[in-house]
């Protein structure tokens, strides 16, 4: 399967994931969200795992790629529901989904080039992206001053981890497999969501609504990034984080059909740039 319909496939995946864990976060908070989604998601993982895990070749020192894969994908989960949290859908998702620029830097650091007609296409999508989170401010009279500073400094802090984890996710999945690697990063994440829970004494205890909710995308989250780590082996690797950055397009148009959040003429332009762009790399692969 290309790397670019692997990214499309974990960015509508995602798309669901942040729309039901932006208003999960703004019902019971950020930090309980966040650890139903990691733990359940891991028990998931375990359970599709458990007949052929070899739990000796974790042993080996290279389990650290997958460690700190799984602990900048938490953190940037995290910093992602802070920012649903305090700020509009189209503000936070599409700041946080413009991430393939790190990634496409992350790539060519690594010894990764594109083409340049890939790197046209990757731009559209960033370029879309882009072109919604700046029309995101036209819808937030309704949030205060303070609560958008926040939105925006927690989207950028997102949008690097996620840039991070995803390049060292890919890596570790060429050692360990995507499964195995996933579910290495799963475990780093859980302790540590759970050492925050702990420790920032945040409640633990949700509706019942909201744990089945949280658990459904958990495996939203699992099955996203799986998809993203198999890319490694394909060629071009970041092309799948430049397909996958659409998640914040999708969350953006759930929004406006669940939510009902206006979208402007302007963030429609940005919308249809970005699909365009997650064509174009599918189709130039």
């Amino acid at each position: 399967m290309s790397a670019a319909l692997l990214g499309a496939m974990a960015a509508v995946a995602w798309g669901i994931h942040d729309l039901i864990g932006g208003l999960a976060s703004r019902r019971v908070g950020a930090v309980t969200s966040v650890f139903y989604v990691t733990v359940l998601g891991l028990v998931g993982l375990v359970l599709w795992l458990l007949p052929g895990l070899d739990p000796v070749q974790f042993f080996r020192a290279e389990v650290s790629i997958a460690v700190a894969s799984g602990t900048c994908q938490l953190l940037a989960t995290l910093f992602l529901f802070g920012a649903l949290a305090h700020g509009p859908f189209s503000m936070a998702a599409p700041v946080a989904g413009s991430f393939p620029l790190t990634s496409l830097v992350l790539a060519a650091l690594s010894g990764i080039p594109m083409t340049a007609y890939q790197l046209v296409a990757a731009l559209a999508v960033i370029a879309g992206v882009v072109a919604v989170s700046v029309t995101g401010e036209r819808q937030s009279d309704s949030w205060s001053r303070r609560s958008l500073q926040k939105c925006l400094v927690f989207a950028v802090l997102a949008h690097v981890l996620f840039a991070v984890a995803i390049f060292l996710g890919q890596k570790a999945a060429l050692v360990f497999g995507t499964a195995e690697a996933t579910f290495a990063g799963r475990v780093a994440g859980a302790v540590l969501i759970v050492a925050i829970l702990v420790f920032g004494r945040h409640r633990a205890r949700v509706a019942s609504h909201w744990l089945a909710a949280l658990a459904f995308i958990g495996m939203l989250d699992v099955f996203a990034i799986s998809l993203l780590n198999a890319a490694a082996a394909t060629a071009q690797p970041q092309i799948a984080a430049v397909a996958g950055s659409a998640f914040g397009v999708v969350t953006v148009l759930l929004a406006r059909l669940v939510l009902n959040e206006p979208i402007p003429p302007q963030r429609w332009l940005g919308i249809a740039l970005t699909f365009a762009g997650v064509a174009s790399l599918a189709a130039l692969e």
